[in-house]
């Protein structure tokens, strides 16, 4: 037998009889099973019938009028006057590092526990990075080691809410920014829809970024927006958007078949048999989301490109999603909780007046449980391991004590069910 056919066949029976493990235990053992992809979890049955007939349509692929109804709705959803979109969030970030002027000789403090595109962001600026320790109530930035960090050439300071929980010293860096005329870019591509005091986190500071990619609270595979409290910048964003270019018709084409190999694969009704051969077919042609220039640190090319009309599409049908979506995220948080008391582990806290949208709930365990999957894999998860350096996924070493304990300690778990739709 041919070894592609036999290899696709034992895949096939053992996703049967995984499934039917996961039935079993979440019956018997009242087990909070979670068997879900990273790359579909907001993709449904009505995502892949909208992406069908966008197919359809190659002429409405790059421009038309959802790019700026998608920017609209999106504005109105965080509550500013103007969000400007790019391929990627990372794209946002140096959108909004740009219009700050930022450049040779500044530097930019940043947590060290990060993904790696962040800082990758400040260098393409020619910029320096300076990392920062973060605390271990909600693994921010913390704030005397941030104030420690400031020279006279810091220029900005880049600070995130991870897994949708709004950071522990959110307010007081906010404050140090002001004193210290330096900007402050709030990193929220964890954290679409999260609240703190009734408004939108990405609204509080100078600037913000949010992802759309394929991990994130809503999915357009890839995508991002920048937003700003002053005028001045965002006019300054939207002269860098309009000089950049569309991805081309292949790019997108393979943007939209990415979404729908994903859906298959996870979401369909017929994925417990058909996600092996989907997974066959698709790894020849999907991407990395970092790139390896990326993990180089060296800016890939075609980085700096705009959001097409048909991504934009499928993001506003997302968009009209997003508070069920959510609902359905802080759902499951309370069950994960729940079961993070009895099993005795360690969660991040939830500061007062804060929201938490929770892209994945985040859990603190013992570092071989973080090396070896196997107990989660058990009990049918996917496992998160976000992030495994201070600069995910790229090995550098970490000489900050709370990063290095959450690199060590931090899993995640998935917030959203599985549903056929």
């Amino acid at each position: 037998m041919n070894t592609d056919v036999f290899k696709i066949l034992y895949r096939t029976i053992y996703n049967i009889l995984r499934w039917a493990a996961s039935i079993v235990k979440s019956t018997v053992y009242r087990m909070p099973i979670r068997v879900e992809g990273f790359n579909a979890a907001t993709i449904q049955a009505d995502d892949s019938s909208l992406i069908k007939e966008i197919l359809k349509n190659p002429n409405d692929w790059v421009e038309g009028d959802s790019i700026r109804e998608y920017e609209n709705a999106f504005a109105q959803y965080i509550g500013v006057d103007r969000a400007v979109s790019f391929l990627g969030g990372r794209v946002a970030l140096s959108s909004i590092l740009e219009a700050f002027d930022i450049g040779s000789e500044d530097e930019v403090i940043l947590p060290a526990y990060t993904c790696v595109v962040v800082p990758n962001a400040v260098r393409y600026r020619h910029a320096k990075p300076v990392f920062a320790d973060i605390e271990t109530d909600t693994l921010g930035l913390d704030y005397e080691q941030t104030r420690k960090a400031i020279t006279e050439k810091t220029k900005a300071i880049i600070i995130h809410h991870l897994f949708g929980i709004v950071c522990r010293d959110y307010e007081k860096i906010i404050q140090l920014g002001i004193e210290k005329n330096i900007a402050i870019i709030e990193d929220c591509a964890h954290a679409l829809g999260t609240k703190y005091k009734g408004k939108q986190v990405g609204t509080y500071g100078d600037a913000a970024f949010f992802s759309t990619e394929q991990s994130k609270v809503i999915s357009t595979r890839m995508g991002g927006f920048a937003v700003s409290k002053h005028d001045y910048i965002t006019e300054r964003i939207e002269q860098i958007q309009l000089s950049a270019p569309f991805p081309n018709l292949g790019e997108i084409n393979l943007f939209l078949n990415e979404l729908l190999w994903d859906y298959r694969k996870y979401r369909s009704r017929y994925s417990w048999w058909i996600n092996p051969w989907i997974r066959e077919y698709s790894s020849k042609f999907s991407r990395e989301s970092t790139t390896k220039q990326e993990m180089d640190g060296s800016m890939p090319a075609g980085y700096f490109k705009r959001m097409p009309n048909a991504l934009s599409t499928v993001g506003i049908n997302q968009l009209n999603k997003l508070g069920t979506l959510i609902r359905e995220r802080r759902k499951e948080a309370e069950k994960w909780e729940k079961w993070i008391k009895k099993s005795g582990y360690r969660t991040l806290k939830i500061i007062p007046y804060s929201e938490p949208t929770y892209l994945r709930y985040p859990v603190l365990v013992k570092p071989e449980m973080k090396q070896n999957h196997l107990w989660a894999r058990k009990m049918g998860v996917e496992l998160g391991v976000w992030f495994v350096s201070m600069e995910h996924p790229k090995k550098v070493p970490c000489d900050y004590l709370n990063a290095s304990e959450a690199i060590k300690c931090c899993v995640n778990f998935p917030t959203l069910r599985r549903k056929y739709r």
